[in-house]
């Protein structure tokens, strides 16, 4: 194992890694992003408060940074030089963005039970709807890769899908195991980036990976990666192909091949 970033000055509590480069966040704004091409890296301070996640997407003048602040914003950055373009103030703690494969909309969820939706051509940001994301707080958000769809995990133990021309009720809802127990709380979510697989993955607070058919949003596979109930989970996210998924625990990262020959056998068993 090879150290990329091996003289943080802070313990990083969000990670980024896209078009060659990799972003670290911490609790007091700190952000560092390495080039790992050629080997540069920039050190800064936001000025907000925590660094709850990032993002990064391309323009047509480059690689922007999404940062999701704390300090009820979206921070954009320049990837090239770190050049700050705009703070986008946003009514609540934001948790995550997601833009979607066209790159021509952002959405934004946080502590608050809704989602803004922004119209994002042209380099410029105008929020333009909103819906009913939640019923707390959402952490996080995906698009499918139509960009048709959009999945919000939420903190009261569910995950809700959403058609882009019917935001008035969701596709479809699912519940965690665990739920409605804190360690049940839906931290992540990831749509399949193929349109062979139709994934989507959710994470529990602790402990369980929930991988769901979305062809029917009926089966469900639920993946339990350490054997100690009380593991945290860190992350989740598909190979670039959807061909693997990996998981982050507090005790490690573990590899899951996802069998693509008995895809549409998925009940009886689509991981491996």
């Amino acid at each position: 194992v090879t150290p990329i970033m091996p003289d943080l000055s802070f313990k990083p509590n969000s990670l980024c890694s896209k078009f060659g480069y990799v972003v670290a966040g911490g609790q007091r704004s700190q952000l560092v992003v390495k080039n790992l091409v050629g080997g540069r890296s920039h050190t800064v301070s936001l000025g907000g408060s925590i660094n709850n996640s990032m993002g990064m997407y391309r323009t047509d003048t480059g690689i922007r940074l999404l940062v999701s602040n704390n300090d009820e914003s979206v921070k954009v950055y320049s990837l090239s030089g770190m050049d700050h373009i705009v703070d986008i103030a946003i009514p609540f703690a934001v948790n995550n963005t997601a833009v979607s494969p066209d790159n021509r909309t952002m959405l934004v969820v946080g502590d608050s039970k809704v989602g803004l939706f922004y119209d994002i051509r042209g380099g410029t940001y105008t929020r333009t709807t909103s819906f009913n994301a939640c019923q707390n707080a959402a952490f996080s958000c995906n698009w499918n890769y139509a960009g048709d769809k959009v999945a919000v995990a939420c903190q009261d133990g569910s995950i809700a899908v959403w058609d882009m021309k019917y935001l008035s009720k969701p596709l479809t809802s699912i519940s965690s195991s665990q739920s409605p127990n804190t360690s049940g709380a839906c931290r992540g979510v990831k749509f399949s980036h193929s349109s062979s697989m139709d994934l989507l993955v959710f994470t529990e607070h602790e402990s369980l990976v929930h991988v769901v058919d979305t062809r029917a949003y009926v089966e469900k596979q639920t993946l339990r990666p350490s054997p100690d109930l009380t593991q945290g989970v860190a992350g989740v996210t598909f190979s670039s192909d959807a061909k693997k998924l990996f998981v982050a625990m507090e005790c490690g990262v573990y590899e899951y091949a996802i069998d693509t020959m008995q895809r549409r056998r998925f009940a009886a068993g689509g991981l491996l």
